[in-house]
């Protein structure tokens, strides 16, 4: 599994106050996506589209992996001596 990828995105709720200071009320491990105006609909579609961004899901990328983990099973199938001094 060295190739996995795992993230999560969590939800964070501030109060700004007053004097613009901003207090954390609460975080959130399920992060609502659901949306109630055009403007939060807009930072949740960013939100997931710079996620997706930062974890460098390209399709090269994709195949590499795949390439990778089948390669690795093979190995292991078929005892590879190298994969036992690892």
């Amino acid at each position: 599994m060295e190739n996995s990828v795992c993230f999560e995105v969590l939800g964070i709720d501030i109060f700004l106050d007053d004097k613009i200071k901003p207090w954390l009320i609460e975080v959130n491990s399920l992060a609502s996506f659901a949306t109630d105006s055009p403007l939060d609909k807009k930072i949740k579609y960013d939100l997931i589209l710079e996620t997706i961004a930062m974890l460098n899901l390209s399709q090269r990328r994709k195949k590499k992996m795949k390439k990778d983990k089948t390669e690795q099973f093979n190995r292991r199938q078929y005892k590879d001596p190298m994969m036992t001094k690892q």
